[in-house]
């Protein structure tokens, strides 16, 4: 809300973001062997993170499958849908 009373009128969006360190552990499925790994977890609402970048491109469920050119799985979402958890 200090933002936004501050700058509002220069600000387009703004989104939450929350990036904090983790482990992951998985298995090799070809040797078997265990790993982990450290990793960097991010937290965001889906919907204002579409208003500040392109997140919607990247999500497979909003776009087509496509194997040498041809359809194999059409869009399992409209692009007008809004950006979720469900």
């Amino acid at each position: 809300d200090r933002v936004q009373a501050a700058a509002g009128q220069y600000i387009a969006a703004m989104t939450p973001t929350i990036e904090i360190p983790g482990m992951m552990t998985f298995t090799d499925p070809w040797s078997g062997e265990t790993y982990t790994a450290p990793i960097q977890i991010q937290g965001i609402d889906p919907a204002g993170k579409a208003e500040v970048g392109p997140l919607q491109d990247y999500l497979d469920s909003y776009n087509q499958v496509l194997e040498d050119g041809v359809e194999v799985r059409p869009a399992l979402r409209g692009r007008e849908e809004p950006l979720g958890w469900e």
